[in-house]
């Protein structure tokens, strides 16, 4: 009878003196796995790498927003984002602007987000500047030739003769 009080004694100490690492490392474990990541690597059209691009993760439920570079083999990485819905928004020189919506950030798992970017459409715009016209001369493209003629413009815009 003795022994069993002596054992149930020894057990209770063993279990008291382990439970606060056991608790740590449960807390460990779960911190480290309320959060997961977002990476990939961003390619042009024709498969080459886009280094130097903007990303920005935002998360749609709450103020978290991370904002990374693209590394020169187009690789980016967000690392620790909260488990969540967020969005992507990627920004390049010379390439269209892409947002992906709805990625599902889980506990623990690493979303891998591989990107191809559109070339940019040309905006072009034209700004128009007075100056005096006098001393300009203009070049006329002759059609038929594919040559291009230069002309003399007067200083009166009325005095002038097509070329």
């Amino acid at each position: 009878m003795r022994s069993r009080v002596w054992t149930a004694i020894v057990a209770t100490v063993c279990l008291i003196a382990t439970a606060p690492i056991v608790l740590a490392q449960h807390a460990a474990v779960s911190k480290s796995t309320s959060t997961g990541s977002v990476s990939g690597v961003l390619k042009d059209p024709a498969g080459a790498v886009i280094p130097g691009a903007r990303l920005e993760l935002h998360s749609t439920a709450s103020e978290f927003r991370q904002t990374r570079i693209s590394d020169p083999l187009g690789h980016y990485s967000f690392v620790s984002v909260p488990i969540g819905n967020y969005q992507l928004t990627v920004t390049a020189a010379g390439f269209a602007s892409q947002m992906l919506r709805s990625l599902a950030v889980a506990a623990g798992l690493e979303l891998s987000a591989n990107l191809s970017l559109r070339i940019a459409t040309a905006a072009e715009s034209v700004k128009v500047e007075g100056q005096d016209i006098s001393s300009l001369s203009a070049f006329a493209l002759d059609p038929r030739t594919a040559t291009a003629q230069q002309s003399r413009k007067s200083a009166e815009p009325w005095q002038r003769t097509p070329a």
